[in-house]
């Protein structure tokens, strides 16, 4: 009886050591891998990183534990976007393109430097900017001419009291942008419960 006690131990020790894994993200760049796997071990949950052939990374865990991975990775915004830069949106690429196309080139690449510096902000889940830049104008008529905008939303995390800084934050967006002021700047913030039981 002993003798058959001992082999059903061995063989649950077995079956936990070779436990399922899923694959919880999919081609990430290894920076974003290695920072899911320390927040994953923050919270006893072990990762593990496998290479791809594009030299991306997808992230594993076990079956057991993905539910409580996923609600990890939801309420603390990673991995992080990759914004793009300037010099990777207006790239050469042999095409002449419109003032029409100039212009909403430029407005993205305006928008993904501001949300890049803004992801940058301790507590910050995830964030979405919408900068508008008023058209060249050529009515020569036009006394005053139009002004540009901005609208930022932001999900942070619980007890990082980003609200405190909705001032400096409409100033590091105004700033970013010719022409802009603070009080064309909207900042609209929700906070989100951190709840990793």
């Amino acid at each position: 009886m002993l003798k058959y006690f001992s082999l059903l131990i061995v063989c649950f020790s077995l079956t936990a050591c070779f436990e399922q894994q899923n694959t919880l993200l999919y081609n990430v760049s290894q920076d974003n891998a290695n920072q899911v796997i320390l927040l994953l071990g923050q919270a006893d949950i072990t990762a593990t990183k496998v290479q791809q052939k594009d030299n991306t990374f997808n992230v594993m865990v076990n079956n057991s534990s993905e539910l409580k991975a996923l609600n990890i990775l939801s309420t603390s915004g990673s991995p992080r976007n990759q914004y793009q830069s300037l010099g990777e949106v207006f790239k050469k690429d042999g095409f002449i393109s419109s003032p029409l196309e100039e212009h909403a080139r430029l407005e993205f690449a305006i928008n993904q430097q501001i949300s890049s510096m803004l992801a940058d902000i301790d507590g910050i889940i995830s964030i979405k900017t919408a900068i508008g830049l008023p058209e060249l104008n050529t009515n020569i008529w036009q006394e005053t001419p139009d002004k540009p905008t901005a609208s930022v939303f932001i999900k942070y995390s619980q007890g990082s009291r980003l609200y405190m800084y909705t001032n400096q934050i409409k100033s590091l967006v105004s700033h970013a942008v010719p022409g802009l002021t603070a009080d064309q700047v909207d900042v609209m913030m929700i906070e989100v419960k951190n709840d990793f039981k």
